[in-house]
């Protein structure tokens, strides 16, 4: 039997695998092949539909537009007067021979790795970002080919949205049988053109910008900065300290792409990583200064979220909102005053403090050629619109060839004591008004930490004196810069609240430690300048600054005006809070910190207030003012935090500059009254006790006209308080009773008679008033509630009303002659009217 099997041959097993039809013949395999085969068909019909309008827009565009590199876009000022112009002056072409080998294969591995074997779309590339963009969500990957970015920098077009990106593939592929696949003309006509950051358009101008070489001179290092700025350059470009972490990540990414495609070993790619950067931090710009640099900035952002990134140089027309009178006088003001005080004898000659002049011997004598950062004096100053935050002007520093660091924007310096009006504001929002009271005398530096643990507030500033008053107002606290009672008012309030009313005006994340109420915080020239706003505008501010108010194309179609809604206002605090604190800062301007601005450097007449800022060691020298029109920031200082030199005033030193930037601001921004809120209430004060003032508030003092003798005056003023606030006690110094007669709002008695030819009174007010004389005295004896006054006349000019003056008995100096008292002996009467009664209606 077992033999039997044996003998069974192989092929008369019955077979289960004979028994099945074949997979082709199946029918449901037939009808999903035919139905894919249709779905195909309808996919490709819907698709040529669909794209159809695509590929006849790519067949209309100009392709002699690749060649044209010559048209440079315009910028303008507010009154469409040509300020300069961006990319034609800098663009320097080169040829395809000219650019190394090494720089073509950073570019290649970097941004199109196919690039030689695609024609003008990298399908892999677009697969590979579809599926990217599936499964983890988002435009994580580009897919756009050298090719592809050439057409979109040639032919600005569109948002950045699939719609742009499928117009750029059709026009990609013409591009490529249109030069019959000549790569390497692609990739020279691209190099010229793309924008490399800064002015710099085109491989030319950027290597001779960022390195002083020409093509042929570039290293591998030099390359692989280049290639890494092309995909943000703005957010790359080494130009700017804050940048360099990412032009250093970028540059390294160049190196591990070229690793991938086998153009540089993983050895020598690893000892490039760790290099430095090497680049030429002083420029080589051609005719470019911060403004225009600040508004390339802004059009390329602008022109990104319209669809034309990396555009600021074919042919548009830039409208700004810079005045040319005030920016012109920003950077003369700038480069004389900065020089005057380099000439001072002062004014140490060092390898930290030098003056341009000397810091040109030094780079002349630098034989590595590297870029040398300068020592002198720098400085800043911005001017903008106080109600929409408009640039009016703006200086970023003294030489922007040697040095392209915008101070306006990029720098924060200690603000100093320019900071102390937010201190008192935070103040004026409580408890507090301009009257209330503080002490003035020495105070231990260690209770604020604010640049030394010893010593007193007195060390630097207006205190250098160490003239302490005792108690006096918040008022004159300010207005003389009084340091120590900045820093106990704020230490009373809470450098907490202090901190919030920062945040609100715009100054950012304060530092939570005391030095912050003397401005220990770094802030930048911009910031302050728009929360000093606050004070001009009734407590509100702009949101932001801006330069570009419309772009129009080379053909006159506009394509951005700014919107009405961004010129939208922060509401900072109360108006009644700003205006104190404005007419603190008024009297600040005219008599106190910043008094030389008038008496000194030749500020004119019309309505301003300003505060003088220094920090410690005189490191930063700040002024900061306005008019009810624009507000302006001056900074100057070194951009090494040192010492300008010993005992340097911001008064001496940036006041100045200010002072000729307001003025000229005045011919097409006359600065007007400001208005006080109409509810804000006012008190006449003591200006000695500070309670409320009475008939008693007289001071003997010098007669200013013969100061051998004492002459009374009133020693009143008018303070502000807000709605609702009560003050109930009355002067105590100048009399016996702390419940006196208080003073009117206007004193001047409203029925006086001034003496005329002949001793007959003229009547001021009231012509049927029948006039008393008085004799004599109204209290016999001691007069317990002084009480006893007689009324003199101020002036006797018969075209002007006289005003009246209260004058004690016992006084005998004539106040302001022709007046006299009513009852002294021999005087010419002085008749005081009553007027008859009032007519009854029956």
């Amino acid at each position: 039997m077992i033999g039997d099997l044996i003998n069974i041959k192989v092929e008369d097993l019955p077979s289960r695998r004979a028994r099945k039809k074949p997979l082709h013949r199946r029918k449901w395999i037939k009808k999903l092949l035919l139905g894919c085969v249709l779905l195909a068909i309808c996919g490709y019909i819907a698709a040529h539909i669909y794209l159809k309008p695509y590929r006849e827009e790519a067949e209309t565009y100009d392709l002699a537009v690749l060649n044209k590199l010559e048209e440079s876009s315009v910028v303008y000022d507010r009154n469409s007067k040509e300020l300069g112009r961006l990319s034609s002056e800098n663009i320097q072409l080169v040829a395809f021979a000219e650019i190394p080998s090494h720089f073509i294969d950073a570019l290649i591995a970097t941004e199109d790795s196919r690039f030689y074997k695609h024609h003008g779309v990298d399908w892999w590339g677009v697969g590979r970002a579809v599926y990217q963009y599936v499964l983890k969500g988002g435009n994580r990957q580009g897919a756009s080919s050298i090719t592809q970015q050439l057409a979109r920098n040639a032919y600005a077009r569109r948002e950045n949205t699939l719609d742009r990106k499928i117009f750029e593939a059709f026009l990609a592929m013409r591009i490529e049988k249109h030069y019959n696949g000549n790569k390497n003309q692609i990739l020279e006509l691209y190099l010229n053109r793309i924008w490399f950051g800064s002015q710099y358009y085109g491989l030319g101008a950027a290597a001779q910008g960022y390195f002083r070489k020409t093509v042929s001179a570039l290293t591998l290092e030099d390359s692989a900065i280049l290639v890494g700025l092309i995909k943000n350059p703005r957010l790359y470009s080494p130009l700017k300290p804050e940048n360099r972490e990412y032009t250093l990540r970028e540059r390294n990414e160049v190196y591990d792409r070229m690793v991938i495609t086998s153009k540089l070993t993983k050895a020598k790619a690893s000892e490039l990583r760790i290099k430095p950067l090497d680049i030429n931090l002083s420029g080589n710009s051609l005719s470019f200064n911060y403004l225009q640099s600040e508004v390339q900035n802004e059009v390329d952002s602008i022109l990104k979220k319209q669809g034309f990134e990396g555009d600021v140089g074919k042919g548009f027309k830039f409208y700004t909102s810079v005045d040319t009178s005030i920016q012109q006088a920003a950077e003369k003001s700038m480069r004389t005053r900065l020089s005057e005080i380099e000439a001072l004898a002062e004014y140490p000659k060092t390898d930290v403090r030098e003056t341009p002049a000397t810091f040109a011997v030094r780079v002349a004598a630098n034989p590595s050629g590297k870029a040398l950062q300068p020592g002198y004096l720098q400085g800043a100053s911005l001017v903008i619109d106080n109600k929409t935050g408009a640039v009016l002007s703006m200086v970023g520093g003294r030489n922007f060839k040697e040095s392209q660091f915008n101070r306006v924007n990029l720098s924060k310096r200690p603000a100093g004591t320019v900071f102390t009006p937010f201190v008192y504001a935070a103040a004026f929002e409580g408890q507090s008004f301009p009257g209330s009271r503080i002490q003035d005398e020495p105070m231990d530096n260690t209770r604020v930490m604010i640049g030394a643990t010893t010593g007193t507030l007195g060390e630097w500033g207006m205190e250098a004196s160490g003239v302490h008053q005792g108690e006096i107002s918040l008022r004159q606290a300010l207005v003389e810069g009084k340091n120590n009672c900045v820093a106990r008012l704020g230490l009373e309030i809470g450098v907490d609240k202090v901190k919030d009313f920062g945040k609100r005006a715009g100054l950012g994340e304060l530092p939570g430690e005391p030095s912050m109420l003397l401005g220990r915080g770094e802030l930048s020239v911009n910031e302050l300048c728009l929360a000093y706003t606050t004070f001009a505008n009734a407590g509100v501010r702009p949101a932001s600054t801006f330069l570009i108010t419309r772009i129009e194309t080379s053909a006159g179609q506009t394509i951005y005006t700014r919107p009405a809604s961004d010129d939208q206002s922060v509401k900072v605090t109360d108006p009644f809070t700003a205006w104190m604190v404005h007419s603190c800062l008024d009297d600040a301007l005219a008599i106190g910190t910043g008094e030389a601005a008038t008496s000194q450097y030749g500020l004119k007449p019309f309505p301003a207030g300003g505060k003088t800022g220094t920090h410690s060691r005189s490191t930063d020298l700040w002024f900061a003012g306005y008019s009810n029109a624009v507000t302006c920031v001056v900074w100057a200082g070194l951009d090494r935090k040192d010492t300008i030199y010993p005992d340097a005033f911001s008064n001496r030193v940036a006041l100045p500059i200010w002072t000729d930037i307001m003025n000229a601001s005045q011919e097409n921004f006359p600065g007007g009254n400001f208005v006080p809120p109409v509810d804000i209430k006012d008190v006449e004060l003591c200006e000695i006790s500070g309670k409320l003032a009475t008939y008693a508030c007289l001071e003997d003092r010098p007669d200013p006209a013969d100061p051998t003798r004492l002459k009374r005056f009133k020693s009143a003023y008018l303070e502000y308080i807000r709605p609702g606030y009560r003050i109930n006690e009355s002067c105590d110094f100048h009399s016996n009773s702390s419940q006196g007669e208080l003073l009117l709002q206007n004193p001047d008695p409203p029925m006086i008679f001034a003496p005329a030819p002949g001793g007959v009174g003229v009547p001021l007010d009231n012509e049927e008033a029948t006039p008393v004389l008085l004799q004599s005295t109204t209290v016999d004896g001691k007069d317990p509630y002084e009480s006893n006054f007689g009324i003199g006349v101020i002036s006797a000019d018969p075209n002007k009303p006289p005003k009246a003056i209260i004058i004690k008995e016992e006084d005998t100096a004539t106040p302001l002659a022709p007046a006299v008292p009513a009852f002294k002996a021999g005087a010419d009467p002085i008749l005081i009217p009553l007027p008859g009664p009032a007519t009854v209606d029956e």
